[in-house]
């Protein structure tokens, strides 16, 4: 018999999988309609705080800002251990080739935390060759989330590729060959079950579930 989501678990659950309904309707009607110009006027200063106009400089700058903040932080329960930037201690001991102090992650630079996210996060999923902007925003995110085997790994599911972890030419060819208004939602859909599963094999998780679920609707809501 199938085990029972806990109802903390099951809420956050059903929140992002009706956001994600609700902005497939949305991104449908913008499609229909071919938005113009005229419909518009303000387009440039609304990019700004749409993932469709992020670079993936404006990407990680968006990440850090909303989801992995800029303080240090030492969270008894995350597994990653002390954290700035979202960068945990083994993460900037693997950049500097060597063994970091709790210390080293306390005085870490914002443009040092970049980097890492590129040469770790971002490449690995080809973030800076994904044209689609809210695409490229759920992947890099995923990937500095939960890692980026784990990001490659659920979209080589979605376009039915060997789930191998790794982003080679067969799977970004299935990748480029699919919509990926489409494909966004999917992965987005796909990591709230991985997020959910998550949290009902280890319950010590679930004082993340409601801000896991605020960082989902968070790239829902710009994406739309």
């Amino acid at each position: 018999m199938q085990r029972k989501r806990p109802a903390s678990i099951r809420s956050a659950y059903d929140l992002i999988r009706s956001l994600s309904r609700r902005s497939y309707t949305i991104l449908n009607c913008r499609r229909r309609l071919n938005v113009s110009d005229d419909l518009n006027e303000n387009r440039e200063s609304i990019m700004v705080q749409k993932s469709d106009g992020m670079t993936t400089d404006e990407v990680l700058n968006f990440i850090i800002d909303n989801f992995e903040g800029t303080k240090f932080v030492d969270h008894p329960d995350d597994k990653g251990g002390p954290t700035k930037f979202g960068i945990t201690k083994r993460a900037l001991s693997r950049a500097r080739g060597g063994r970091v102090t709790t210390n080293d992650v306390h005085v870490l630079k914002r443009d040092e935390a970049k980097s890492i996210y590129r040469d770790a996060y971002v490449s690995p999923v080809k973030g800076d060759e994904l044209s689609h902007g809210p695409l490229r925003l759920a992947m890099i995110d995923y990937a500095i989330h939960s890692g980026p085997k784990r990001a490659v790994k659920a979209i080589q599911e979605i376009v039915g590729v060997t789930t191998d972890g790794i982003m080679g030419p067969i799977t970004w060819q299935a990748i480029t060959e699919r919509r990926p208004e489409s494909l966004f939602l999917e992965l987005m859909a796909e990591r709230t079950t991985y997020l959910t599963r998550i949290v009902s094999r280890d319950t010590s998780q679930v004082s993340f579930v409601f801000g896991w679920g605020k960082r989902l609707a968070k790239i829902l809501q710009v994406s739309a």
